[in-house]
């Protein structure tokens, strides 16, 4: 097969992939999510590293890294095994959880304690583990099976574009100058907010249809 003809076959999958609306929403849902599952895991170190000299707990950073993994491991194999209509109410749990994440954020980048600032990342990671793997089968059940890997990567390749938006506006802008505290709490929820903003759109779609 030719170079030309490679690339034309690639570009009719990604065509008919997103002009279907359902890969399209889910994708979209899925950027942001990662995106924003990116930049917390990338700033929460340096967040609880701000956290410490101001609290008289021992840090328990890569024991709570670890936890986290194990029971979001664990929370995506509990949700695999419950027999319910997801395509009925998926659209109102994302909306319900994108809108709780952004509350959850928020504090987050508020709080001076480091146990509260552990258990708000936890809740965060198995979270945003479970309903990416629910948005995940929202995508992949409209796809052919050879444009999983094409459609996924795209989703992450725009997920990383974001995160690179982000990082010069905030990070690297000297007009704004926030500290680690205010980007995470700028960066962040302006995600989520995105991401909320997205779930209740289409909810409300929904509901009137």
């Amino acid at each position: 097969m030719k170079f030309s003809e490679v690339i034309q076959k690639l570009w009719d999958d990604f065509n008919v992939a997103y002009t279907d609306a359902n890969v399209f929403k889910w994708s979209v849902w899925w950027s942001l999510s990662f995106s924003g599952y990116v930049l917390v895991s990338h700033y929460i170190q340096l967040h609880w590293e701000e956290i410490e000299p101001h609290s008289e707990q021992s840090p328990l950073n890569g024991a709570v890294e670890s936890l986290a993994t194990l029971l979001s491991a664990a929370t995506i194999y509990a949700i695999g095994r419950v027999n319910g209509d997801w395509d009925k109410y998926r659209d109102i749990i994302m909306a319900i959880v994108a809108m709780g994440l952004g509350v959850m954020l928020y504090f987050l980048s508020l709080t001076k304690s480091l146990t509260k600032s552990y258990v708000y990342y936890i809740i965060f990671c198995c979270t945003y583990q479970t309903m990416a793997t629910i948005s995940s089968a929202g995508v992949a059940k409209f796809l052919k099976r050879n444009c999983y890997a094409l459609i996924f990567g795209f989703n992450k390749l725009i997920g990383y574009i974001l995160i690179i938006i982000f990082t010069i506006i905030i990070v690297e802008d000297k007009l704004f100058s926030f500290d680690i505290r205010q980007q995470v709490k700028h960066v962040l929820i302006f995600i989520l907010y995105n991401q909320k903003l997205l779930s209740i759109r289409r909810l409300i779609k929904n509901t009137i249809q």
